[in-house]
C-alpha cells in the first residue's frame, strides 16, 4: 500500500505530512545520536538534507497549485507573502522562528508559477520528480527572464533545454 493510501480511501496529505513532521521532531529531540556508529553520522546528515530538498520540491509543487488557483489574491497578498504566511502557520507552536525566508519563498513561488507554463514543462517534471533542486530551477528561470529580451529565441531555448537537462550536475554558479 502506498504512503498516502489507507484502508478505505486516501489519507489526507496534511495528515501524512503532519505525521512525518512529528516523527522528525521526535527523532531530533529523542533519538540517542550518541549511539550512532561513526560511519552512520555522515549518512544520517546526508539523509536529513535529502529530506530538506524533497520538502522544497513538494513546496514548489504546492506553490504551483496555489498559483494556478490564485490563492491569496482575494486577501491582497502577493504569491510570496501568501506562501510565507502558510509556511509559518505550519510551524506555529513548534519553536521555530518562521517558515521560508524572503529569497527562499521567492525562489519557490517563481518555480511554482513557472511550472504552470507550458514552456517550462520539462523543468516542472524534473522538479516534481525531485531531480532538480528548487534553487537550481529558480536560477534557470531567472537566467531566462534576464536575457529573454536580448537573446535569439532559438538559441535561448537550446541553452535553457541544456541547462534543464544537465541541472542535476551543474552547480548554482
Amino acid at each position: 500500500m502506498r504512503l498516502f493510501e489507507r484502508k478505505g480511501g486516501l489519507e489526507s496529505l496534511v495528515d501524512v505530512l503532519r505525521s512525518m513532521a512529528q516523527t522528525l521532531r521526535e527523532l531530533t529531540r529523542d533519538f540517542p545520536t550518541w549511539s550512532l556508529p561513526e560511519g552512520e553520522v555522515g549518512e544520517v546528515i546526508g539523509q536529513a538534507q535529502a529530506v530538506r530538498e524533497l520538502s522544497q520540491s513538494l513546496t514548489a509543487v504546492l506553490a504551483r497549485e496555489a498559483d494556478a488557483r490564485g490563492l491569496g489574491a482575494d486577501e491582497g497578498l502577493s504569491r510570496v507573502d501568501w506562501l510565507r504566511l502558510q509556511a509559518g502557520a505550519g510551524l506555529a507552536g513548534h519553536g521555530s522562528g518562521g517558515g521560508l525566508d524572503g529569497p527562499g519563498a521567492a525562489a519557490v513561488t517563481r518555480v511554482g508559477a513557472a511550472m504552470n507554463e507550458p514552456r517550462w514543462a520539462a523543468l516542472a517534471a524534473r522538479v516534481a520528480a525531485s531531480e532538480i533542486p528548487v534553487g537550481h530551477a529558480a536560477a534557470i528561470i531567472r537566467f531566462h527572464d534576464d536575457v529573454v529580451r536580448i537573446a535569439d529565441p532559438e538559441h535561448l531555448d537550446a541553452i535553457i533545454a541544456s541547462m534543464v537537462e544537465a541541472s542535476d550536475v551543474l552547480t548554482a554558479r
